[in-house]
């Protein structure tokens, strides 16, 4: 049976090396306040739900549906016309990183790491992505009444249908492998030093946690003081993103050699 502590210790240690390793993020309070005390706060709830699952016959892939359950859930509750439901369904988008947090560690300690695993935390990720979106849209269309938010959303969803690389393998675009240091599966991506190209990509959502909370923040803004001119811009920003997104997909798999991005 696995003791709380040392399971609270190695999840704690193994994610902070992701951070610092993958994303090159400095765990120091005074360098970003914010995120430590988010990270913390989600790891220890995390380390409370790996304990528990570690005892049990649950596996790792299990942890990652469920994750996919919960930010949908939150996608449904957003998406009601109630503001209790709303702010239930945001706390849900808050945490949606919790189940990333425990079944990557999980699968760690029942020896399940598997390549497979984690292209599944992948896959998790695009359609928690685009849970967050659906959820995003459908809120947007209740305070506005406007369809044409509609027709943005089912653009949008078509748009990432029709995408071949989320067909594909995505290790086929990155080369993944099992980093010991780290004790868990990496993906190297080729960087783009385009100036243009990266802040198109800072400004397109792709579920990352920060850009996350910004909505959170923006919803927030409308529900408490009906400021929600920066939020009715989102969705024209996001169907702009992902049109260029579609043309460099096609690009990239269909006419692009030794193709890697």
């Amino acid at each position: 049976m696995h003791k709380y502590k040392s399971v609270r210790n190695f999840l704690i240690k193994r994610n902070l090396k992701l951070f610092k390793e993958e994303y090159n993020w400095d765990y120091k309070f005074l360098k970003s306040p914010y995120n430590k005390l988010k990270t913390i706060f989600n790891l220890e709830i995390a380390a409370i739900l790996l304990f528990f699952a570690s005892n049990t016959n649950l596996r790792a892939n299990h942890v990652t549906l469920f994750g996919v359950i919960w930010v949908y859930l939150g996608t449904i509750l957003v998406s009601i016309n109630n503001n209790f439901c709303i702010l239930f369904g945001l706390i849900i988008y808050f945490t949606k990183l919790i189940p990333d947090y425990v079944d990557g560690t999980l699968a760690h300690l029942k020896k399940e790491q598997s390549k497979e695993g984690f292209e599944l935390d992948l896959w998790a990720g695009e359609i928690n992505k685009l849970g967050v979106i659906i959820g995003t849209l459908l809120y947007i269309f209740n305070i506005t009444n406007q369809n044409i938010y509609l027709f943005i959303l089912i653009i949008i969803l078509s748009l990432n249908i029709i995408d071949p690389r989320k067909h594909l393998s995505r290790t086929k675009f990155g080369i993944s492998k099992y980093n010991k240091k780290l004790k868990s599966h990496t993906q190297i991506v080729k960087k783009n030093e385009s100036l243009i190209f990266n802040f198109l990509k800072f400004l397109n959502y792709d579920g990352r946690s920060n850009y996350s909370d910004f909505v959170i923040l923006l919803i927030l803004l409308n529900i408490f003081y009906q400021i929600n001119l920066i939020l009715i811009f989102l969705p024209w920003l996001w169907l702009i993103l992902n049109c260029l997104i579609l043309i460099r997909a096609k690009y990239l798999v269909f006419f692009k050699r030794n193709r890697k991005i």
